[in-house]
């Protein structure tokens, strides 16, 4: 172990006390390598297991630490290999007994480190729950003045199989008491002082070992804007690094598809989607490439704004791609848009030939690729998912279409494509960063239109997604009902949708995973369906994109 005044930040955590190379291969596994990784291990969750009530006025059930004396201690060793140790402790009000129930070992004393700390006149921290069978410990530490396991506020870390969070936190009170110089607090003190924030060095120690729940709080805080701090800058460079890059193609708005497509739309655009469709196609016409995002509630029609987009990309001779999470609403946007292409197509003049104008197989074309900008010519529309076979998705690769619909399988490695300009995703938020970019990378400066359903207060929005500008549709379209968003517990919303099935009306329930997962504590779609299956007077039907 190091002196204190020579450790640094960049050192290897082999220099504190407790890690050998067997324990430092298991830190490595959960990505702590150096002292600065430590550091920056924040916890998951805290415990308040300061002394906070006597033996007496233990409750059954409910979590306490007690400070108690030893009185006694025995032990027995039972027929079936195990060994119980038993400690009689009292406090000022009255006595209790606790059991530590060991498995025996030719090998080692399994009892010594029970007997080493817990012996007559000894003075314990107890944390444990009062059950029927009598007071269950969870941890305990002998009284000392740097106590780090009980009579404090405890941090709780993510541990491993190998490495607990109590061996955890040994480290970090460790690290916690050295001073490093290395750590610069880069906020200016304007900010600090007017979001009259903790300085950096102690929102570290504290965020580990808080004295109370306020200077916990207070850390947190400082660390947390930290993060957004540095995120915004981020996305603020990152927004205007775009606005510089100057876009290799125009759009011309000739309405060639446009018109066609509004007169057979089937209802007027409200207020909001016009607004919103006028701030796209400025921004598809301007010099610079466009990053939006279109946000607004299921129902609003955010599909037809983001067609609007793709069609003016293709009436001026370009591609246009929308990528869904699911193979499921691939199809669903493949049919829909289908029918909007299949009445645009059928203006064309001469009549399309009707045995070619749309084929059986998804992954061929509508009708021969659009070729001119100026032209009325035939939309072609083609769908690539990851459980397509092979020829179709070859068929898929060597035709041009200009309307390409598919999922991740898109910006698969051997995926390319000719012209394309316009990329829309659908409910961004279930696509990772890397695969947004692989997508970005099949295009020359595309232009970026991401869509969610999740309503995001702007300031939040703003926030998160600083790099985008933002368009939000609220109105729905004329007849819509407006939805509404309740939180209820498993049963109210069982009662309530059979109660919705017996007035005629269906139901469907939408799960986070379809299959049980051990790494997810998520309730999964096969897992409900056999539950919910017990109500034999219903119909259910079970259906995953998988």
């Amino acid at each position: 172990m190091k002196e204190e005044n020579t450790i640094k930040l960049n050192d290897s955590l082999q220099y504190l006390k407790g890690v050998d190379p067997k324990k430092f291969n298991y830190l490595k596994a959960l990505g702590l390598e150096t002292i600065h990784d430590m550091l920056f291990y924040f916890p998951r969750a805290w415990e308040d297991r300061r002394v906070n009530t006597k033996v007496n006025n233990l409750e059954l059930g409910v979590r306490a630490t007690i400070l108690v004396e030893v009185v006694s201690t025995s032990s027995l060793k039972t027929r079936n290999g195990f060994i119980i140790f038993e400690a009689l402790l009292k406090d000022k009000t009255t006595s209790i007994k606790v059991k530590w129930i060991r498995k025996y070992s030719r090998k080692f004393n399994v009892l010594f480190y029970l007997t080493k700390d817990i012996k007559k006149g000894a003075f314990l921290f107890l944390t444990g729950e009062l059950t029927i069978e009598g007071f269950n410990v969870i941890d305990y530490e002998t009284v000392s003045d740097d106590s780090i396991n009980a009579n404090r506020i405890i941090p709780i870390y993510p541990a491993s199989l190998k490495i607990d969070t109590k061996f955890l936190r040994s480290l970090l009170w460790q690290v916690s008491q050295y001073q490093f110089t290395e750590i610069k607090d880069f906020l200016p003190k304007k900010i600090k002082d007017k979001r009259k924030l903790m300085s950096l060095p102690k929102a570290l120690r504290k965020i580990h070992f808080p004295t109370d729940w306020a200077e916990k709080q207070a850390a947190y805080f400082r660390l947390a804007f930290d993060e957004f701090f540095l995120l915004e800058i981020v996305l603020m460079k990152k927004y205007h690094d775009l606005k510089k890059i100057k876009k290799s193609h125009t759009y011309k708005l000739t309405k060639t598809l446009l018109s066609p497509f509004r007169k057979h739309l089937g209802f007027e655009f409200t207020n909001d989607q016009k607004k919103v469709i006028n701030e796209i196609f400025t921004n598809m016409q301007s010099n610079f490439p466009m990053n939006r995002l279109l946000q607004g509630n299921v129902g609003s029609e955010k599909t037809v704004v983001a067609l609007s987009a793709m069609l003016l990309a293709v009436e001026s001779g370009y591609q246009a791609a929308i990528m869904a999470p699911t193979e499921v609403l691939a199809r669903q946007h493949f049919e829909s848009i289908k029918k909007v292409v299949q009445e645009i197509n059928s203006l064309a003049t001469p009549p399309l030939n009707k045995s070619s104008a749309l084929t059986k197989s998804v992954a061929l074309p509508l009708q021969t690729p659009h070729s001119s900008p100026n032209a009325y010519t035939p939309i072609s529309l083609g769908i690539l998912t990851g459980s397509m076979t092979k020829k179709q998705k070859t068929i898929f690769k060597e035709k041009n279409f200009d309307i390409l619909i598919g999922t991740h399988a898109l910006f698969s490695e051997n995926m390319n494509f000719k012209n394309l300009k316009l990329i829309v995703i659908d409910e961004q938020h279930k696509f990772g960063v890397k695969e947004r970019l692989m997508l970005r990378d099949k295009a020359s400066t595309p232009y970026i239109l991401v869509m969610t359903a999740t309503p995001i207060p702007r300031t939040l929005a703003m926030s998160i997604y600083g790099d985008l500008d933002i368009s939000t549709i609220k109105m729905l379209p004329k007849g819509r009902k407006p939805i509404k968003t309740i939180i209820s517990k498993q049963n109210e919303a069982i009662q309530f949708m059979l109660e919705e099935i017996h007035n005629g009306r269906q139901e469907y329930l939408v799960y986070p995973a379809i299959e049980e997962n051990n790494k997810l504590e998520l309730k999964s779609a096969e897992e409900m369906f056999k539950k919910l299956n017990i109500f034999k007077i219903l119909r259910w039907g079970y259906y995953m994109g998988k």
